[in-house]
């Protein structure tokens, strides 16, 4: 094999080095008449993996991961009022319709938590991206462990899937209307109130016990 032999590795050597990369996703093996490993650039699904263990070591709270969000995704938010074109104001209202054609609690959620990343994609700031992405990975955890604890309590479950149904619809209004300081004060009330919900429901656990209950 010419990797094996440019890098003076064995074989086996080699291909426990490419079991890993790929692994990581850095890495895929095409099949077919060109087939070998293709190098792929690194995704935000890896780099939220690798600060989940990094906040796991740290004995973060969700807590923490909501406060860190309440700062970032708000100024997201804003800098949309300030600078959206029609392509976003279109791509947020297919959001909603998304939310209002979900069949199921947990398919309301998925679009609800879509709507959060659509937000900050939007906003176009590819490092505050990756930021939030990564700590999104940690919510969606504690979301889906908030939809496991209400289970049976239908009516907890609607009251919460219309308050957001509601700030999402809200903040659209604001972002539409340009009303800067107004959407980014209600989106950071919005992750609050979603924040002190997932408390009192249970579901607000470490980090570490969010991660091995995955």
């Amino acid at each position: 094999m010419e990797l094996a032999a440019e890098f003076g590795v064995s074989r086996p050597t080699l291909r426990e080095a490419l079991r890993i990369l790929e692994a990581e996703s850095l890495l895929a093996t095409r099949r077919g008449s060109h087939s070998g490993p293709v190098v792929q650039a690194p995704g935000v699904a890896m780099v939220a993996s690798y600060v989940g263990l990094v906040l796991e070591f740290q004995k973060a709270t969700v807590d923490d991961v909501y406060a860190a969000v309440c700062e970032l995704e708000p100024q997201c938010v804003r800098r949309l009022a300030d600078f959206h074109t029609d392509a976003d104001l279109a791509a947020l209202g297919e959001a909603l319709k998304s939310e209002s054609r979900a069949g199921s609690p947990e398919g309301l959620w998925e679009c609800q938590d879509q709507f959060h990343r659509l937000l900050v994609i939007r906003a176009g700031n590819g490092a505050i991206e990756v930021l939030i992405e990564s700590l999104r990975h940690v919510i969606d955890l504690a979301n889906r462990k908030y939809l496991r604890e209400v289970a049976d309590r239908p009516d907890v479950r609607e009251e919460a899937a219309s308050r957001s149904r509601e700030a999402h619809r809200a903040v659209v209004k604001l972002i539409e209307q340009r009303r800067a300081a107004e959407a980014e004060e209600l989106w950071r009330q919005h992750i609050l109130d979603t924040g002190r919900r997932l408390k009192e429901s249970g579901a607000m656990h470490s980090v570490l016990d969010l991660l091995d209950g995955s």
